[in-house]
């Protein structure tokens, strides 16, 4: 159902405008971190959309899944590194990871596209991993996104434990225990996909992931203790 894609766009969009209004005031940079990750996550979700209803199907398809499958989960990842490792290993990683991406951007939109694959994916909603054909870019994905997703769920689970350990708002507790949820979910998806496991219900399972973790964004926010989690830095 063309729903979940849309669901997606508001989803992020209202994440990372909550984002960078915490980034305005307090110059965090795993906020600006984790907004520029979100605002990825927006994109891929409206390129998909528009790869749905354009005739220009490899252009918006493969601006869909560099958003999305390609980069997202690694600024995620960024956002952590930032809060838990500090600022010099998280501006030194976010040079890797510009240059990553773009080293990632030129093999992907040098891969072929099977015609009768993105075709399928169009009709039954599914990722269309499959539809892009052999090449560099598989290694960055698995690459950018094991470690990307690593980075988010062991940073809330260590921030988790951490308000355990000292006893914090059992709120806080939860939040972070929804972010890590959140995120694996997310992550689920995407790793399943490449096998065409989620064709069909792939944004529905992306859906889900991110009202998980944008539920731990929430309930954190009104948590009581001064550390942050991982998405909302307040440290």
């Amino acid at each position: 159902m063309v729903v979940f894609p849309v669901l997606v766009v508001v989803l992020n969009g209202i994440f990372a405008g909550l984002l960078l209004s915490q980034f305005a005031k307090r110059k965090r940079p795993q906020q600006a971190a984790w907004a520029a990750a979100l605002i990825l996550g927006f994109f891929a979700a409206l390129f998909y959309l528009l790869f749905l209803g354009s005739s220009d199907e490899t252009v918006y398809f493969k601006l869909y899944y560099l958003s999305g499958g390609l980069l997202m989960a690694a600024y995620l990842g960024l956002g952590s590194v930032y809060l838990h490792a500090g600022r010099r290993a998280g501006d030194i990683l976010a040079l890797l990871l510009i240059a990553a991406s773009l080293l990632a951007a030129g093999f992907l939109f040098s891969a072929p596209i099977d015609m009768g694959k993105l075709r399928h994916a169009a009709d039954t909603l599914g990722p269309g991993t499959s539809a892009i054909g052999p090449g560099a870019w598989k290694a960055f994905a698995a690459v950018l996104n094991s470690l990307g997703a690593l980075a988010v769920i062991l940073g809330a689970a260590y921030s988790a434990w951490r308000s355990f350990r000292s006893r914090a708002a059992w709120g806080f507790f939860a939040a972070n225990a929804l972010i890590a949820a959140g995120t694996f979910i997310a992550a689920l998806a995407g790793t399943l996909a490449d096998q065409g496991a989620f064709a069909g219900s792939f944004w529905a399972v992306l859906a889900v992931g991110f009202v998980v973790l944008f539920g731990g964004f929430l309930l954190a926010g009104r948590s009581a203790t001064r550390q942050a989690p991982v998405e909302v830095a307040e440290r």
